[in-house]
């Protein structure tokens, strides 16, 4: 329920035939979102970047984070 999520419900709703139930606000559930994809004038933009095309504001992030791994493959050998 941050804008990471609602930035693939957003893509979904905008295609033609798609059906979307809930885009509800982070402001709902959190004290803040975290991402960083305000929204203006009551309108939401349809994520344009890489992937879901919303920026993680990492800093509202470290709150909620618990640990960390890097989970990156190095080699394939």
């Amino acid at each position: 329920e941050t804008g990471i999520g609602r930035a693939y419900a957003d893509r979904l709703a905008a295609e033609a035939d798609a059906f979307v139930s809930d885009t509800a606000p982070a402001s709902w559930f959190f004290p803040s979102d975290v991402t960083k994809r305000p929204v203006a004038d009551g309108r939401v933009r349809v994520p344009e970047g890489p992937g879901l095309g919303v920026e993680p504001d990492r800093d509202a992030m470290a709150q909620y984070v618990v640990g960390e791994w890097d989970v990156r493959i190095t080699s394939m050998t």
